[in-house]
């Protein structure tokens, strides 16, 4: 077996070697070997020539480069897998819904990934997170915000709010409110979902509803346009809310009651309203500054400069206009897709992802065959494999992608050849690459090859 496999080894690491060698052998073997060489060639000639469209577009694709990046979404999906608890089938289902949403808008696969992963991540589901991905995807196209920033707003709304963003649709109806609301204020969509996993909680601890959240947070951004400040001023701000403390001495000091009859909460904005009623009816400046002062003396800075902007000027008014058209944002997202996307930019990108699912495919088989190769090399004999280190490898000349290359293309046929036809090898790991060889010979005919032939056995 070992005599077997050296003599495999160095038959694949160069082409040249081995066709010469096989000119010697029996006449069947150097048929073949003539065979490989004016396959492997017009392979490569295809390849090349496929290179050189792509490269009449200002698209580059190597033969390494997609392997590589092929492996690279395997190791994270399988990863993004295991933290959702997910089965082998929901993840390549999940590789093939990253690819048709990229497809569909431009967006990056890798980028779409990583908001599925926060998603995740946040203790969604795999149908949840997908559900909701579906809403982002969209979002990302019309507005340019990024997938984790999104995902990470909606997780927060999600908890903060109790919504369930396994509904269909309702991932995208949210988005279409922070849409909208981010047009209306100074702070962007990527801006508000950021924002929003700072105030969210507190926002529903204080009785605010989502619409009536992203109102208050755009009615506040009239005077900080800065995301960070921005947030800090609206988390202080509600802390008249959610602070006992400052909750019971703004009532003694306005008569404005937080609670109902029941113990229940008011809703927030119909709060202020009121203590802004009270305030209004004072005439001079004087007056004004004592009333804020016995209300919110005893809070912190930034907490005073949000409560008197919301009862100075027509701020609370602003707040409750927003809230309205927020309302009836519905639809938004949807509207605008086909505008948003008419641009290069975001077609190039959708073909990005075309190529890219094509070539991914392509690389499968031929990646797997490899994967084997290597695994059966270094694993330690007592598990089957070979144990060969780096410097049995090297004196061996062992060019993995060019062996792998002839075994995609004739798999069992090649093997037997070798090591002759008809024997059996039971359970060993040489009869899984025989499989494996033979599934990527069926699928990837002319198609996976033309992924990993372009390199130069050394």
């Amino acid at each position: 077996m070992a005599n077997n496999v050296k003599v495999f080894l160095e038959l694949i690491a160069d082409s040249s070697r081995w066709t010469a060698g096989m000119k010697q052998g029996a006449n069947a073997i150097s048929g073949f070997a003539r065979k490989a060489k004016t396959e492997i060639a017009s392979i490569r000639n295809a390849f090349g020539s496929l290179k050189s469209k792509l490269a009449s577009m200002g698209l580059s694709i190597g033969a390494g480069a997609l392997l590589w990046q092929s492996a690279r979404l395997d190791k994270s999906l399988t990863q993004i897998g295991q933290t959702a608890g997910a089965t082998g089938r929901e993840v390549q289902t999940l590789r093939k819904d990253l690819f048709r949403l990229g497809s569909e808008s431009g967006q990056s696969v890798d980028s779409l990934k990583e908001g599925f992963n926060v998603l995740v991540q946040s203790g969604l589901s795999m149908k949840e997170s997908k559900a909701t991905l579906e809403g982002v995807n969209t979002a990302m196209a019309v507005t340019g915000a990024d997938a984790k920033t999104l995902a990470g707003g909606l997780t927060v709304a999600a908890t903060a709010f109790q919504f369930d963003l396994a509904k269909p649709g309702q991932a995208l109806d949210l988005l279409d409110k922070m849409t909208v609301a981010g047009r209306l204020g100074n702070a962007e969509l990527e801006n508000l979902a950021d924002i929003f996993a700072r105030v969210g909680v507190n926002a529903a601890s204080a009785g605010m509803n989502f619409n009536s959240t992203l109102a208050f947070v755009e009615g506040l951004s009239q005077i900080e346009r800065n995301p960070e400040r921005l947030a800090t001023l609206a988390d202080s701000t509600l802390r008249v809310f959610t602070n006992l403390n400052y909750m019971a001495g703004a009532q003694r000091a306005t008569g404005v009651q937080f609670f109902d009859a029941k113990g229940q909460r008011r809703d927030a904005m119909a709060v202020l309203e009121d203590i802004r009623k009270k305030y209004k009816t004072l005439t001079t400046d004087k007056q004004q500054a004592a009333f804020v002062q016995a209300a919110f003396g005893k809070t912190d800075l930034d907490t005073i400069k949000g409560l008197r902007t919301l009862l100075t000027g027509g701020s609370l008014d602003k707040v409750r206009q927003y809230f309205r058209e927020i309302g009836q944002a519905g639809g938004t997202l949807k509207r605008d897709m086909a505008e948003a996307t008419s641009n290069l930019v975001d077609q190039a990108g959708r073909l990005k992802s075309a190529l890219r699912e094509a070539a991914d495919g392509f690389a499968a088989p031929i990646k797997n065959v490899l994967t084997d190769l290597i695994k059966w090399s270094m694993d330690s004999r007592e598990k089957g494999g070979l144990d060969l280190t780096g410097k049995d490898m090297i004196v061996g000349g062992v060019t993995a992608v060019a062996g792998t290359a002839l075994i995609a293309r004739y798999g069992g046929k090649l093997l037997e050849m070798i090591f002759g036809k008809g024997k059996k090898l039971p359970g060993s790991p040489l009869d899984i690459l025989k499989g494996k060889a033979g599934l990527a010979a069926s699928i990837a005919e002319g198609k996976a090859i033309q992924a990993a032939t372009g390199v130069t056995p050394v």
